[in-house]
Parts: structure tokens; C-alpha cells; sequence
């Protein structure tokens, strides 16, 4: 028997299965935030790789700031809408 919750998802998932709707994220976002983080990656990474010690926070602060990202993202239905100074 499927539980309510796995029933509300396949639902949901249903209805948005002809969904074209897609997700910008704004230009400043990219110049700045996404860009610094994606150093920081890369810094962790490369020093990771060289044997150094490996320090959690580091990477824990890594992820708040790729959410942070992430919710900057907005969902356009049509291209039309897209303002392309800003995104």
C-alpha cells in the first residue's frame, strides 16, 4: 500500500511531468557569489588532493553558500519573460 506522502509526490509528479518551465539564476549571482564559492571549491579540492587535512566547516560553509545560490534561482515559465540585464 503506498503511503499519502509517496502518493502526493507521484501526484505532483504527474501534473508537472509537461512542465517547460526552467530556472535563471540572476547575473550578479554569477559574477560574484557562484564564482568565489566555485574558487573555494577548487582551494578545498586542490588542497585535499595534495594530502593536507581535510577540515568539515570548510566544506559545511561551502554548501550554505551553494544554497544560497540556489534559492537566488527563479523559475520562468516562458522565455519572454527572462530580463536578460539581469539574468
Amino acid at each position: 500500500m503506498m503511503k499519502k506522502s509517496e502518493l502526493k509526490q507521484l501526484i505532483k509528479e504527474v501534473l508537472t511531468e509537461g512542465d517547460k518551465s526552467f530556472y535563471r539564476l540572476p547575473k550578479t549571482t554569477i559574477g560574484n557569489q557562484f564564482y568565489s564559492t566555485m574558487k573555494k571549491l577548487n582551494s578545498l579540492y586542490d588542497s585535499v588532493k595534495n594530502d593536507n587535512d581535510f577540515d568539515p566547516e570548510t566544506l559545511k560553509s561551502i554548501i550554505g553558500e551553494l544554497n544560497k545560490i540556489l534559492n537566488s534561482a527563479k523559475k520562468f515559465d516562458y522565455v519572454e519573460d527572462v530580463d536578460p540585464k539581469l539574468y
